[in-house]
């Protein structure tokens, strides 16, 4: 549950992610390529795709706010410049297959062997790798006791969430209508950005209602990071994941119960509105997908993928754990107000139809298509 927000004049501008890269890149990892190293760089030598992405992972440390001013303006842009040299050091340094794992992660793992290690010894020889693809992805190689988790994923969330944690504060303490919210452009390319290879670093960063919004789409990030990741290692523990398909249902509540335990970091509202918002989320992703990539004329033909009902039912485990009165009414009501921004974009969608999203689509490629690469995009 948000806590009381400052008086307006005394919120900051400029904010800082701390389960992002912001540590690495205070501690100079990646290696820094200075302003005028960056010149003499050979654009040929680096693939523009992952400078793109890489750039936009560090860049996505700092969130200016709604109020920011032109001084902060001109430190993200500043800020940006340093991500982007940062960005190229990486890759071309000698270890750019994969990226440092960011704080997030690093807490996780932790927090999941304190959890396990009693019962699934084996644990300690899980690794998480963070490889750079552009799309919202995690995946287990039993084999290699090994989990890879795309470097778009947490960025790509938290930036979602933040827009739906500034829509419940500007619906719930600014008085706002949710109906007359400009939800298409705040979600929309976010979301086409995990469906094409774009310059990244041009697509804006969210600001921020305030520092509370962004503190619970950070703490909403990770609890879905959480479901996700400790789903994937389910598989790894259960010597039977990969046979039996029943076993998806069982990695659910494997994580349900992390996410659940009496000694978890989460509350239990604050697990129901992040599962809640990561499969409606995940819903209407995989709906726009196939939109954009099967060739129905109206939504007749599309109705089952529309509802993505086999996305939604993943949350059944979840309410069969809580019981009555266990979700505080106030934090239900939180998780409403994000989850009616999700349905009203997507029945936005199903009024315009397909045709008008694969204009939008190719609209969105035009703009944000990585020919060359360019400055970065400031908070929008």
């Amino acid at each position: 549950m948000p806590d009381e927000p400052p008086a307006p004049g005394d919120q900051p501008t400029i904010l800082f992610d701390l389960d992002g890269y912001l540590l690495a890149l205070s501690q100079g990892q990646p290696a820094v390529v200075s302003r005028d190293e960056s010149k003499g760089v050979d654009a040929a030598a680096l693939d523009l795709r992952e400078l793109a992405l890489v750039d936009y992972v560090l860049r996505s440390s700092m969130v200016l706010t709604f109020n920011a001013d032109e001084e902060a303006l001109e430190a993200f842009r500043g800020w940006s410049a340093h991500c982007l040299r940062r960005a190229a050091g990486f890759l071309l340094g000698r270890n750019r297959d994969t990226l440092p794992t960011p704080d997030w992660a690093d807490f996780y793992l932790d927090e999941l062997k304190d959890a396990v290690r009693e019962t699934h010894p084996e644990i300690e020889s899980v690794r998480l790798s963070v490889v750079k693809e552009p799309r919202l992805h995690a995946r287990s190689y039993s084999q290699h006791r090994l989990i890879e988790v795309s470097a778009q994923t947490r960025e790509y969330l938290r930036s979602l969430n933040l827009v739906l944690w500034n829509v419940v504060f500007l619906t719930q303490e600014g008085g706002e209508n949710p109906d007359e919210l400009p939800l298409q452009d705040w979600l929309l390319p976010i979301i086409m950005s995990s469906f094409y290879d774009v310059n990244y670093s041009r697509i804006p960063v969210p600001r921020a209602y305030n520092q509370s919004a962004l503190l619970m789409a950070s703490m909403t990030t990770r609890i879905q990071l959480s479901f996700v990741l400790g789903h994937e290692f389910y598989h790894l523990l259960d010597e039977r994941a990969d046979q039996d398909p029943s076993d998806e249902v069982a990695a659910d509540r494997f994580s349900y119960d992390l996410l659940f335990a009496a000694d978890s970091n989460f509350e239990p509202g604050d697990v129901w509105t992040g599962v809640r918002w990561l499969f409606r989320l995940l819903a209407l992703e995989r709906t726009i997908g196939s939109l954009l990539y099967r060739e129905y004329d109206d939504f007749c033909d599309a109705q089952s993928d529309f509802e993505q009902t086999s996305i939604i039912e993943r949350e059944h485990a979840m309410l069969s754990r809580l019981g009555a009165g266990q979700i505080p009414q106030r934090d239900n009501l939180l998780e409403v107000a994000g989850t009616y921004s999700i349905l009203k974009l997507k029945h936005d969608i199903y009024a315009l139809g397909p045709t008008w999203l694969r204009r939008y689509a190719r609209d969105f490629r035009d703009t944000y298509h990585i020919h060359s690469y360019s400055t970065p995009g400031e908070n929008s």
